[in-house]
């Protein structure tokens, strides 16, 4: 701070809500040993294939999810790939690598872990007349939606090679680029769930409703999370700019990864798929496709595969089992539901 400048108490009372939530970041349970040597070995250039095939098949849970991952990513190789060694041997080491750590780091986050924070949530939670019972936070849906998110950005990636970028690697940013709304969920689950009424009563983005309540968003906190498990660098940026409107495509790989993610989000926001925990108008996908210089057919090119291998992962991570045709009809009802609480947030009737 300047000198001779003084905070007033409430920007003093706010600095300090930030500095705790950040410190309690730092709480959150750290990745597997599995995971933290998956990223260890990422980024070594003496990455031993022997080493990474025994740390992989030390954990037989994520062993098995990851071949089944890596045989719905890859359908041409299909019932080949049946043991780590091969999926590293025929998708290469950073599919691979990226497939598992997809699989960690969800079946980490999806736990209800809540280590005690229970004073400052209850203070967050205070005085904002909206402290119910049932939590608002869809944590399922919103998994699904990470997950649309990553596979649109895989099939954007893979459909145009001109992006130098791997859709391995854009997939893992895609999944993991809101981590910072479960974070946020798993230590303050009374005060989010009403950060998340009030942004769905005003038809809101969850982050205007996060800053005032919380003095930083989730991007912030993503970004913070991120950095303390040390994820790749790409996967750091996207936490905390995935919100920016898509740059083109002559940046360097992290900004890339940045845009396609960002282009992602806003197709499957307006397809609504899964729960996004935002209720404002989604930016049109139309506009970032342009920038980023894509088919020119439009986003509407890859919505067929992204629904048959959004079915085919949902399965695989324990999501629930749907068809392409169910998820497009569960859009449809979301898309529906949006409709009726901007009726009522314009203090109309709902048909």
């Amino acid at each position: 701070m300047t000198a001779g400048v003084t905070q007033s108490p409430e920007s003093a009372k706010r600095s300090q809500r930030v500095e705790s939530i950040l410190t309690r970041v730092h709480d959150l349970p750290t990745l597997s040993p599995v995971a933290t040597r998956l990223l260890a070995v990422g980024r070594s250039r003496d990455a031993d294939m022997k080493e990474i095939v025994k740390l992989i098949e030390s954990d037989p849970a994520l062993s098995t999810r990851l071949l089944a991952l890596c045989r719905r990513a890859d359908k041409g190789l299909g019932e080949r790939i049946t043991t780590v060694k091969r999926a590293v041997l025929m998708l290469g080491f950073e599919s691979v690598r990226s497939a598992a750590l997809s699989v960690a780091v969800y079946d980490h986050l999806r736990r209800d872990d809540d280590p005690t924070r229970a004073a400052l949530d209850h203070e967050l939670a205070a005085g904002m007349a909206l402290d119910l019972a049932t939590p608002a936070f869809d944590r399922q849906g919103y998994w699904q939606h990470l997950l649309a998110v990553a596979c649109a950005a895989e099939s954007i990636a893979e459909a145009h090679p001109k992006l130098r970028v791997q859709g391995s690697e854009v997939f893992l940013a895609g999944l993991l680029h809101g981590i910072g709304k479960l974070a946020l969920d798993l230590m303050f689950p009374k005060a989010y769930s009403n950060v998340l009424r009030i942004a769905r009563l005003r038809c809101r983005a969850s982050a205007e409703v996060e800053l005032q309540v919380f003095g930083l968003d989730h991007c912030t906190v993503g970004e913070r999370l991120a950095h303390h498990w040390e994820l790749p660098p790409a996967v750091i940026a996207t936490t905390l700019m995935h919100a920016f409107p898509p740059n083109d495509a002559a940046g360097d790989t992290s900004s890339r990864i940045v845009s396609i993610v960002s282009v992602a989000k806003r197709v499957c926001r307006e397809l609504h798929l899964g729960w996004s925990g935002d209720f404002d108008t989604p930016p049109n996908s139309a506009g970032g496709w342009r920038t980023l210089g894509l088919d020119a057919r439009g986003p509407t090119a890859i919505i067929p595969a992204l629904l048959e291998t959004l079915a085919d992962r949902c399965e695989v991570l324990g999501l629930g089992k749907f068809t392409p045709l169910e998820l497009l009809t569960q859009g449809v009802f979301n898309a529906n539901q949006r409709l009726v609480d901007a009726h009522l947030a314009l203090g109309d009737k709902p048909v």
